[in-house]
């Protein structure tokens, strides 16, 4: 019999990428972090192992799915919190006092991808990003997944002051291309590659990032004589670089990802209502932002 202690340690290690995060945020010590999440695996003869700074479990899993379907039942009737992945970027955007039935949380990695599989794996139970349109397409063969769009804007070209001051002339896609563009491996971003492929403006093929995108995204937007796109940046350092006057015609978009469930309903009409009034106040971080 698996206890309450156990699968949350199993859970919170997962979820957040470390024994030391996982055990800060339960208010455990990392030893019995890791005690209590091998117990649990054992339990459901399943093995524990770490793959490119993640963790998983590896074995047949429909004992454990039943059981985190039961516990997530018991968060979506308010029992516990709700489990809510979302990047430190977008953390910031958000009132912490209308949040007191949430646990925000961040896997460390950034890659929509990454927060789909805890999603579908009920580690978590809901996900809130800037990168709605990329998840739709990342998705699309996901049935039990549902993609609610809250927010859209138009992605802006990014530089440092000095460089777009430096050019007094209109900018143009061409005059773009002949500066140094950010990059990252292929299939991160889908939609957002699609859309700068169209453009002539997609740098694809990079060596993989090992570790956190964001990291990657956040200290390329630094370099100084890097162009990047406002989606791909926190809110504090919109202040350190300037927006280019150049209509790319690309857009992103704001989403919340939740399993296909009844159950679901009301917490998902509950969260969708506080974050379009998060997004309707940051407004002042993106110019073109529309809340749907």
């Amino acid at each position: 019999m698996v206890s309450i202690d156990q699968l949350e340690a199993l859970d919170y290690l997962i979820w957040l990428g470390s024994g030391e995060a996982a055990g800060e945020r339960l208010k455990r010590t990392q030893s019995t972090i890791s005690r209590q999440s091998g117990d649990c695996a054992r339990i459901f003869r399943l093995q524990l192992k770490k793959e490119n700074r993640s963790w998983s479990t590896k074995g047949n899993g429909y004992l454990l799915d039943l059981e985190r379907s039961v516990h997530q039942l018991a968060r979506l009737q308010g029992l516990r919190k709700i489990r809510v992945e979302i990047n430190p970027w977008d953390q910031e955007l958000l009132n912490p006092q209308g949040l007191t039935e949430l646990e925000l949380g961040y896997c460390g990695d950034g890659r929509p991808r990454r927060a789909l599989e805890l999603l579908k794996n009920r580690v978590v139970d809901a996900y809130f990003t800037r990168f709605g349109a990329s998840l739709q397409e990342l998705s699309k063969s996901e049935t039990n997944i549902q993609i609610i769009p809250l927010a859209s804007f138009q992605i802006g070209a990014m530089a440092p002051k000095h460089l777009a001051e430096a050019s007094n002339a209109d900018w143009t896609v061409n005059a773009l291309k002949k500066h140094q563009l950010i990059n990252w491996e292929q299939g991160v971003l889908p939609r957002l590659e699609q859309q700068l492929s169209t453009l002539g403006l997609w740098r694809g093929g990079a060596t993989p990032t090992r570790g956190d995108i964001l990291v990657h995204w956040e200290q390329s937007a630094k370099d100084g004589h890097l162009i990047t796109f406002d989606k791909l940046i926190p809110a504090t350092l919109n202040q350190q670089l300037s927006r280019l006057n150049l209509e790319l015609g690309c857009k992103g978009s704001w989403g919340l990802a939740m399993l296909k469930d009844p159950q679901n309903s009301d917490i998902c009409d509950q969260l969708c209502a506080h974050l379009q009034v998060a997004l309707n106040d940051a407004k002042h971080h993106f110019p073109s932002l529309t809340v749907i």
